[in-house]
Parts: C-alpha cells; sequence; structure tokens
C-alpha cells in the first residue's frame, strides 16, 4: 500500500517540519518515503507494508 501525504504552507505555530513528518511516517510504519516538490506544496510518498490475511 502506498500512502501519498501533501502538505500546504500554513503559520508555524500549525506545520511540521519535513523531519517531524519523515519521523511520524518512520513511527507508523513506512518506508521509502520520497518527497516530491511541487512549488510551495510539499507532497510525501511512501510505502507501508500491511500483513496478508490468512
Amino acid at each position: 500500500m502506498a500512502a501519498l501525504i501533501a502538505v500546504w504552507p500554513c503559520s508555524f505555530a500549525l506545520c511540521l517540519t519535513s523531519e517531524e513528518i519523515v519521523a511520524k511516517l518512520r513511527a507508523a510504519g513506512c518506508s521509502q518515503i520520497e518527497v516530491v516538490p511541487a512549488g510551495k506544496i510539499k507532497t510525501y510518498k511512501a510505502v507501508k507494508k500491511v500483513p496478508r490475511a490468512r
């Protein structure tokens, strides 16, 4: 499963840094995290392994 997260510009009180976003994605079990810049918006692409049902 691939996750796509878009981050819009906002006030500093509400924003997370790129390092914080990557840390949260890793804590959620995501890997292969990439930043795809598009102007002022940064999109993060990550892959999360989901266990298969038996």
